[in-house]
């Protein structure tokens, strides 16, 4: 978690990347509040395929179903034409 913590100060591209790592290693410590915090660092960004799968992941294991949709959305946009 701490490597990926840093990896974000490298650029956009590795910020993206590191908050999906991070949130990653979180959900899979049971830590789901502070992944979700992780990942939405980048919820903004359209790039960030992993987080938004991720992200909406989480929010449908908490049951939060609406948010799942919005961040699972943004995924399929990238997929649909």
């Amino acid at each position: 978690i701490a490597t990926a913590r840093s990896a974000a100060g490298l650029g956009k591209e590795a910020k993206v990347e590191a908050a999906a790592i991070r949130g990653e290693a979180l959900a899979a410590q049971g830590k789901t509040a502070e992944a979700i915090t992780a990942l939405k660092e980048v919820e903004g960004d359209d790039n960030a395929h992993r987080a938004h799968l991720l992200l909406g992941e989480l929010y449908i294991r908490v049951g939060d179903r609406v948010k799942a949709r919005d961040a699972l959305g943004k995924r399929t946009n990238w997929i649909s034409p």
